[in-house]
């Protein structure tokens, strides 16, 4: 199905792209108490291998319901994904295993919930190192209250706090979007009976003058004609938009699964992974008044939902912007 991040190069059709990060963490884990005391640093410098003589870093000692800060992998302009379990989607998968839930800009508040080391290693670790940390949004972020996993070199160590194991219970209690309680209606307050002031007499305005109706009539206004829009179908994974193509940064509102949209034009920026082979993105009409941008790829630009292979990254229908 479409999705925006899948590394270029990958056997898998663009409608499943993810991208990974990169870099190297050391961990060594002890368990207190039901929480874990980090004494390892994770950070983005690639080693050469696994060394057992490095040195630990200190020990996390910040306390549960700190707030953290999120950092991006390498790129200081990259975004930080939240993902909905821990691993990026195996290349080759078709079902998507882990579809991004939002999109973090560097720095975003969030709050460590549990940890846990049966997650996939994304691509550029050391393999040994399978941490993910559970965490929500905090105020600041995206989505206040929304949840979901962030591979741990992600979250530095002086930003980390001690966190249970996670488990089936305390994972339920952090829904990865909360229900949010519809509001009750309140009646609107009774008028209170008034007695009306006394009417004073209104004098007639004088009679208007009719116009004399004019010798030839005005030409009528033309109406503008509206843009024409072509319409596209997202995929079963849905479309993040951005408000700068460029740079895929100034998340808007998401396109979800299977949404029919209109399509004004299309831009070529090609500079993130996620939007090769073809490099397009589409400019959103409807509820996204043509401010934000959306990745071709993550769309079926004309092709039939679960149809395989997949033959089409941009509908060249979609005319370029001017």
């Amino acid at each position: 199905m479409p999705d925006s991040t899948e590394p270029a190069g990958s056997s898998r059709t663009a409608r499943h792209r993810r991208l990974v990060p990169l870099g190297a963490l050391t961990a060594v884990v002890l368990v207190s108490g039901g929480y874990a005391v980090t004494t390892a640093h994770h950070d983005n410098a690639t080693p050469a291998a696994d060394s057992k003589a490095a040195t630990p870093a200190p020990e996390v000692t910040r306390p549960y319901g700190e707030i953290s800060h999120v950092k991006p992998d390498q790129d200081p302009n990259d975004l930080v994904k939240l993902r909905s379990c821990t691993g990026p989607t195996p290349q080759g998968d078709p079902t998507g295993d882990c579809p991004i839930q939002d999109w973090l800009k560097p720095g975003t508040p969030v709050t460590m919930r549990c940890w846990t080391d049966l997650g996939v290693t994304p691509t550029g670790y050391p393999k040994s190192h399978h941490r993910w940390f559970y965490v929500t949004e905090n105020d600041g972020a995206p989505h206040p209250g929304w949840a979901g996993w962030i591979y741990s070199a992600l979250i530095p160590v002086p930003e980390q706090t001690r966190t249970p194991l996670c488990d089936p219970a305390l994972l339920a209690r952090f829904p990865s979007v909360p229900d949010t309680p519809t509001p009750t209606p309140t009646a609107p307050p009774t008028p209170k009976a008034t007695t009306p002031p006394p009417l004073s007499p209104v004098p007639s305005p004088p009679p208007t003058p009719t116009p004399a109706p004019p010798s030839t009539p005005p030409p009528p206004t033309p109406t503008p004609a509206a843009p024409q829009t072509v319409t596209e179908q997202s995929g079963t994974h849905g479309s993040p938009t951005f408000s700068d193509p460029y740079h895929a940064s100034g998340p808007g509102p998401r396109i979800e699964s299977m949404t029919q949209v209109e399509v004004f034009c299309r831009v070529y920026a090609p500079s993130i992974e996620s939007a090769k082979p073809d490099g397009w993105w589409y400019k959103i009409g409807g509820d996204w008044q043509g401010q934000y941008y959306a990745v071709a790829n993550t769309f079926w630009n004309g092709d039939t939902p679960g149809q395989k292979p997949y033959t089409h990254n941009t509908d060249w229908n979609v005319p370029e912007c001017r």
